[in-house]
């Protein structure tokens, strides 16, 4: 139903308002959209409402459209290579998609003149033509509310007042404050997201945040020639907000039936990843005392394990060195999460090259060492990846007692 929805909102977008200009009786708001279940709609949207009783118009200029039926649109994402498009939607219609998909609408009436909301108008017009419409979309400084931010900026006649911050948080931080602090998503946005994320941000930057958007302008004013007047004059709740399932809820009971194929999927969609790496953490210090003990080697959990995490590295490594994607380089979990983890998972399933690739532990130990040491002072670390860190530290040091006894 959801596939469909996104396809009806596509077809809505290419229908462009036909009238040039407003009247003096125009409405400009900014709506603000609540977060929603989908990963895409996790930090809430933004969007103009314009309205003109005289001459029709009644139109949400929405930055946000875009496809998933893209060539190549995992990639690149991925790379960061990625087009949006303004498109031009009925009134009626984006408050019922977004009801329908129980997420909830907030509109703030913006206090512009009868020139300025024309100037943005005839602006948001001429962008939402089929030659000007796409833009490449960039997470941090360019998406549907740094758009909105910008333009109302661009276009209000003096000069706009953004309140005061009373502290100072990173990119990091206030994504955490909508994917939590021990979530998956959180997780692999930990893994991917580098060092330039710790830095410190100012207010206009964190309003690449739809929510933070509509409380800066909730208590910005505009000093015309020295007159200071709110650049919000009323709001209003046009759709409730509705209560985020948990991820426990996803699970229906009429499919208990699928419960123990999907064991491991339902766990790490229930389990914090912090638990579940302190799990495995365990599971391998369990391991490793009953490897000491029988002087062999577990070669499977380690194929597994090193195979994962070269996997898991070889996106890391592309996502560093090729992608556009702001504050990905550098990424100091490239010490842990590398592809030669990979390398080392293939070698270690053939008997023979086992010895050989003994002085790789050592290695890896030190890459161990050096990432933990940069996640005190140069990136933020996910809580969980210092269990999980631990877990290779385990296997490597039990590989190298057993090497030293003969077992290996």
């Amino acid at each position: 139903m959801k596939k469909y929805l996104l396809i009806i909102s596509f077809l809505f977008s290419c229908f462009i308002v036909s009238a040039s200009e407003l009247s003096e009786k125009a409405n400009v708001y900014l709506f603000t959209c609540q977060p929603g279940d989908e990963i895409y709609a996790t930090f809430g949207h933004s969007a103009f409402y314009i309205e003109d009783e005289k001459t029709g118009v009644n139109d949400v200029f929405n930055y946000g459209i875009f496809s998933f039926d893209a060539d190549n649109f995992l990639y690149k994402f991925l790379k960061g290579d990625t087009w949006y498009m303004l498109g031009v939607q009925d009134y009626d219609y984006f408050l019922w998609s977004y009801a329908l998909r129980n997420m909830g609408v907030y509109a703030q009436q913006l206090n512009l003149t009868a020139d300025e909301k024309n100037e943005l108008y005839l602006a948001l017009q001429h962008n939402a033509l089929p030659e000007n419409r796409e833009y490449l979309y960039n997470f941090f400084y360019d998406n549907c509310a740094t758009r909105l931010r910008d333009m109302t900026e661009k276009y209000v006649n003096g000069q706009l007042i953004y309140p005061e911050p009373t502290d100072t948080h990173t990119y990091r931080e206030v994504v955490e404050m909508f994917t939590g602090r021990n979530t998956w998503l959180k997780f692999g946005i930990d893994i991917l997201v580098g060092a330039p994320a710790d830095k410190p941000i100012s207010n206009h930057q964190k309003m690449f945040l739809p929510y933070f958007l509509r409380d800066n302008f909730a208590e910005a004013v505009v000093d015309r020639n020295g007159e200071k007047q709110p650049l919000v004059i009323s709001s209003e709740q046009l759709v409730p907000n509705f209560p985020q399932e948990s991820a426990s809820q996803l699970f229906s009971p009429s499919n208990r039936m699928m419960y123990f194929l999907l064991l491991i999927a339902i766990l790490l969609s229930v389990l914090p990843p912090f638990t579940v790496m302190c799990m495995l953490l365990f599971i391998a210090i369990l391991l490793s005392i009953y490897d000491i003990r029988r002087k062999k080697h577990t070669i499977w959990f380690d194929v597994v394990l090193f195979s994962l995490a070269g996997l898991i590295g070889c996106l890391v490594t592309f996502i560093s060195f090729f992608s556009i994607h702001p504050a990905v380089f550098p990424n100091y979990n490239i010490l842990w999460l590398h592809p030669i983890q990979l390398i080392f998972a293939v070698l270690l399933c053939i008997k023979k090259l086992r010895p050989a690739i003994y002085p790789y532990h050592y290695f890896n130990l030190l890459m161990l060492l050096l990432a933990f040491m940069f996640s005190l002072f140069a990136q933020s670390f996910n809580p969980a990846f210092y269990p999980l860190m631990s877990v290779f530290a385990v296997r490597g040091a039990t590989c190298i007692y057993n090497k030293r006894q003969g077992a290996f």
